[in-house]
C-alpha cells in the first residue's frame, strides 16, 4: 500500500520525505521539478529513489509546449474550475508517455494538489514561466496553508468567500482546511509515538467499535433531529457525537479521535441507516446477509473490527454474514471469479453471546456473480455500494442495477459529493427501462453518518468530499 503522504506535503508546505511542516523547519524547493520541498539535504537524498523519475517528467512539462497554455480570461469560477481540471488531466496524460508507464496515486496528486491561487487559479508557471529565473514562489499561503493567493489584492477579494462562507459541518474551506492538516497530524504523531514505520499509510484509522451488545434494536432515526453543524473546527458533528456518547466511548473529550473513528465505523453505521430507511420496522432474524458491490480496498481495511458493530447493535442475530463483491477482490481470492471464505474472529463479548461473523470475497462484477450461482443464489437482506461512482461507469453497472431492481433488493448507495450522488441517482435510473421505473425510498441527502474527515477537492477546486458523504436508496421498482 502507498504512504498516504499528508496534504500539506503536495503543496509545498511540508517535507516530502518526514513530512516536517513549513512553520517546524525551513523548507527547500526541488531546484528540478520545483513542485516538492524537502527539510534537509538529508531527507532529499533519502526520497531521491522515490522522486527521481516523477521530478524528470515534472521538469519536462515546465518547457513542454504540447502541454495546453492555461488561460484565465473566462470570467466564472466554474469555467477556471474546468479549466484547471482539464489542464490536470491532460499533463497527467502526458507525464504517462514520459515515465512508460501509469503514475501511481502520489504522482497523480502531486498534479491534482498543485497550488493555485484560489482567485484566478494560476499557478506557479503560469506567474513565472521560466523555471530557471527564481527559487522562492509566487504564491502565498494562506494561514491554513492549503490555498494560496497569487497577490494582495486577490486575497482581500476572496477573503469572504474563503474564510466566511459556510461549506460543509458549519465550517469554511479555511476551517476545513485547518482540522484537515489538524487531523492528518495528529494520525503522523500517534504514529510516530508508537513507533511505526514510515511504510504504515498516516492515514491508518483509529480503530474503535463499542464492546457492548445492546438488549434491543434502536433505529439510527432516533439521532435524525439532532443532525447539525460542528460548533468549531475542534468539533463533530452532533449526531456523531450523541452517538459516541451513548456508546460509552471513552475518547469524547478529544474530537479528533471521535473523527479519526468514524472512517471504520461509517461501514456499519451506514449499513444500519440502510435498513432504517428501506424498512418501515426492521425485523431482524437469527442470520443477517449483506452484500457489500463494487468493494475495494476501503470496505475490507478501513471496516476491520467495526463489521461487529451491526451485530452488536441487532441481539436478535447470531450470524452475520458479509459478502464482499468486486473485480479489485483479486488481490485477496488470488484470481478474478473465485471466492474466498473467512471466518473471522470474533469479539470476547460475541464470543460470550454466540455470535459469529463471515466475510466471503467474490472476486466479480456483482451480476456476473449471482449468474454464476444459477439457482443457488439467495437474495440479501440488504445490498449496499460505498462511494459507487456509477456515474463513471454507467454502462459497466448497469447490468448488476437491474437485477437489484427487478429482484427488489433493498439497496443504499452512498456518493463522495452532491454533484456525484444526483449523478449516480441518474444513471441508476438510466439503467431501469419500463414506465414504472425505479422505486427511491431515500432521494439523495448528506449521510448523517458518513466519514468526518474531510478530503480537499483537487485542481483548486472549493470545496471538500468525505467517504459516504452523501445517500439515497431505493427498492424494487415503482408501484402504480
Amino acid at each position: 500500500m502507498e504512504v498516504d503522504v499528508p496534504r500539506l506535503a503536495y503543496v509545498g508546505q511540508a517535507c516530502f520525505k518526514c513530512y516536517a511542516r513549513s512553520a517546524e523547519k525551513k523548507l527547500m524547493r526541488c531546484s528540478k521539478c520545483k513542485r516538492v520541498h524537502y527539510c534537509s539535504v538529508d531527507c532529499q537524498k533519502a526520497d531521491y529513489k522515490n522522486h527521481k523519475e516523477i521530478c524528470r517528467a515534472l521538469a519536462t512539462l515546465l518547457g513542454d509546449s504540447s502541454v495546453p497554455t492555461p488561460s484565465y480570461q473566462t470570467s466564472t469560477r466554474e469555467e477556471l474550475e474546468r479549466h484547471a481540471m482539464k489542464l490536470s488531466y491532460a499533463t497527467i496524460s502526458h507525464m504517462g508517455p514520459l515515465l512508460r508507464r501509469n503514475l501511481t496515486t502520489i504522482e497523480q496528486n502531486l498534479v491534482a494538489w498543485e497550488p493555485r491561487c484560489v482567485l484566478c487559479y494560476k499557478r506557479e508557471v503560469d506567474l513565472n514561466p521560466d523555471p530557471k529565473s527564481s527559487s522562492k514562489s509566487s504564491l502565498t499561503p494562506c494561514h491554513c496553508l492549503l490555498s494560496f493567493y497569487c497577490s494582495e489584492a486577490h486575497a482581500n477579494e476572496s477573503k469572504e468567500s474563503h474564510t466566511v462562507e459556510i461549506l460543509e459541518n458549519g465550517l469554511s474551506q479555511c476551517d476545513l482546511n485547518t482540522q484537515c492538516n489538524r487531523d492528518q497530524y495528529f494520525q503522523l504523531d500517534a504514529r510516530k509515538d508508537m513507533g511505526q514505520s514510515d511504510s504504515n499509510p498516516p492515514s491508518t484509522p483509529f480503530v474503535w467499535a463499542p464492546e457492548r451488545i445492546k438488549d434491543q434494536y434502536e433505529s439510527l432515526l432516533k439521532y435524525e433531529p439532532l443532525v447539525g453543524v460542528m460548533k468549531s473546527i475542534d468539533d463533530i458533528s452532533p449526531q456523531w457525537r450523541k452517538w459516541f456518547e451513548d456508546s460509552g466511548c471513552p475518547f469524547t473529550h478529544v474530537p479528533t479521535v471521535m473523527r479519526l473513528a468514524t472512517k471504520s465505523l461509517t461501514i456499519p453505521l451506514t449499513t444500519l441507516y440502510g435498513f432504517d430507511v428501506l424498512y418501515s420496522k426492521p425485523e431482524f432474524g437469527p442470520k443477517l446477509v449483506i452484500h457489500y458491490i463494487g468493494t475495494a480496498d476501503f470496505e475490507v481495511l478501513s471496516g476491520g473490527p467495526a463489521h461487529e458493530e451491526i451485530a452488536h447493535s441487532i441481539p436478535t442475530t447470531k450470524t452475520l454474514d458479509l459478502h464482499f463483491i468486486g473485480p479489485e477482490l483479486q488481490a485477496i481470492t488470488k484470481s478474478m471469479k473465485s471466492s474466498k471464505v473467512v471466518d473471522m474472529e470474533a469479539c470476547p463479548t460475541c464470543q460470550q453471546a454466540g455470535k459469529t461473523r463471515i466475510h466471503t470475497f467474490h472476486a466479480y462484477k456483482y451480476h456476473d456473480w449471482v449468474h454464476s450461482l444459477g439457482d443457488q443464489y439467495t437474495k440479501p437482506d440488504i445490498a449496499v455500494i460505498f462511494n459507487s461512482g456509477i456515474h463513471e461507469e454507467e454502462s459497466s453497472f448497469a447490468p448488476t442495477i437491474r437485477l437489484l431492481v427487478e429482484q427488489g433488493i433493498p439497496t443504499i448507495i452512498t456518493s463522495y459529493n452532491e454533484l456525484e450522488v444526483r449523478q449516480d441517482l441518474a444513471a441508476v435510473q438510466n439503467s431501469v427501462k419500463g414506465e414504472s421505473g425505479v422505486n427511491i425510498v431515500m432521494e439523495p441527502k448528506r449521510n448523517p453518518w458518513k466519514c468526518e474527515l474531510g478530503h480537499s477537492e483537487p485542481c483548486g477546486q472549493r470545496g471538500y468530499y468525505f467517504i459516504n458523504g452523501w445517500t439515497f436508496a431505493f427498492s424494487g421498482r415503482k408501484v402504480g
